[in-house]
């Protein structure tokens, strides 16, 4: 593959959070937000993230890349993994702790997909995860399940850190990171 660093690089994503760990993230590159509703099936994450590939690509010249997220549950055996916003948008993160209360375990492991069309239209998926554990809401309510999700290691949930100690050490960031590998060869 071609450099892509110093062109124009697009992320597909209607998530203007995503888009500002992204920039967060890949500083060196001109990165596009294109704001396009892509439709998720249901299916395992790598099924997910090629199904948005494939229907951006209707739309989006390439090079351009588009962004998965899971939040996998150790007790409920990987669930609600890609799932997430279906449970975010049904119950809520308080709610979601809630349901979890019952069980010891709290382990949970968050997990980025990047699905990436090069110029030729190939199509790559890069995957990120981190491991951490289920807590009380804490910080900021800006960013999904942010608030409840505290890395191993930390004593800070995702959205206590803010968004540059994230982008330092977020499943985003271990996705984007094998991404950069291959835009910078």
């Amino acid at each position: 593959m071609s450099k892509v660093n110093g062109q124009r690089l697009a992320f597909v994503t209607t998530n203007p959070r995503k888009f500002a760990e992204a920039q967060e993230i890949l500083q060196d590159f001109k990165l596009q937000q294109v704001k396009i509703e892509i439709p998720e099936i249901q299916g395992d994450a790598r099924t997910v993230v090629e199904h948005k590939v494939r229907e951006a690509a209707k739309k989006v010249e390439p090079p351009f890349f588009v962004d998965d997220t899971s939040l996998e549950f150790e007790a409920w055996g990987g669930l609600p993994g890609v799932y997430i916003n279906d449970f975010m948008h049904k119950v809520g993160r308080e709610n979601l702790v809630k349901m979890l209360a019952e069980f010891e375990n709290k382990k949970a492991t968050a997990v980025a997909l990047i699905g990436y069309a090069d110029q030729k239209g190939e199509i790559s998926i890069f995957e990120g995860r981190i491991e951490g554990e289920i807590v009380e809401p804490r910080g900021t309510v800006e960013f999904g399940w942010d608030p409840i999700f505290e890395p191993v290691g930390y004593k800070e949930t995702f959205a206590e850190m803010g968004i540059a100690k994230k982008a330092e050490i977020s499943h985003r960031k271990k996705a984007l990171g094998e991404l950069r590998k291959v835009l910078s060869a």
